[in-house]
């Protein structure tokens, strides 16, 4: 479990980003509202990330964000100011996020920290332990197409079979999220690594195109669009 450190002035700001790490599935080794209590607390405590905002009082984020990383902290900076991120990539920022920050898109900020690839997060096994009737299922991550709310039961779709699970679709998400699947749609979360194409589905909707043999065809709600765009190279 990673170690976070956040430092914002703002306390609605530093809550907002604790609910977030801990769902998934950081925990918060302290908050701070100055740069001055982020080193107190990184001197008594062991942190591995720092989420820190860009302007602080006294010392700015860039500045502290410098000397946290070379004493061997992750820095990813979470701020309003677009104008910031190249200097912040310059000194080595792990990630850089414009509030108001999502769940997703944190998500991707923890896999990077953790090491940038999904496969490296849990010791180098991208395998999904999941119950089986009286034993579990242990899958490859990369065989796993989409999952499903339907009537109250969750169902994981994979190439040629399907299951179904004893958990929500949110849970789901949280454990999925840094493996690269993205919720699509309120009732859908998605393998983007198995996303061939975006395609119409009507006159305002549009759907992703899987690379299964039976070209599945997944929801993408219109309100979706715009983090899916977050989570793609898209020139």
């Amino acid at each position: 479990m990673v170690r976070t450190l956040i430092v914002d002035d703002e306390p609605l700001a530093r809550r907002h980003l604790s609910v977030l790490l801990e769902e998934l599935g950081a925990s918060i080794a302290g908050t701070a509202g100055t740069a001055a209590e982020a080193f107190r607390l990184v001197d008594r405590t062991p942190v591995d990330a720092a989420f820190l905002d860009v302007r602080l009082p006294e010392i700015d984020g860039l500045a502290l964000g410098d000397r946290l990383r070379r004493s061997g902290v992750a820095v990813v900076f979470v701020t309003g100011f677009p104008e910031y991120a190249l200097p912040a990539f310059d000194l080595g920022a792990a990630d850089y996020l414009l509030k108001p920050v999502s769940r997703d898109r944190l998500a991707r900020a923890l896999s990077r920290v953790l090491g940038g690839d999904a496969v490296r997060e849990r010791g180098g096994v991208d395998r999904l332990c999941l119950r089986d009737g009286e034993g579990r299922a242990v899958l490859p991550v990369r065989a796993l197409l989409y999952a499903r709310r339907d009537g109250g039961i969750t169902t994981i779709v994979l190439d040629q079979d399907a299951m179904r699970l004893r958990t929500t679709l949110e849970r789901l998400e949280r454990a999925l999220a840094p493996h690269g699947f993205f919720r699509s749609h309120r009732a859908y979360l998605v393998n983007l690594r198995r996303v061939r194409r975006i395609v119409p589905w009507s006159r305002d909707a549009q759907s992703l195109l899987l690379d299964d043999p039976k070209e599945t065809l997944v929801p993408l709600a219109k309100s979706r669009v715009q983090e899916l765009r977050s989570q793609l190279i898209w020139p």
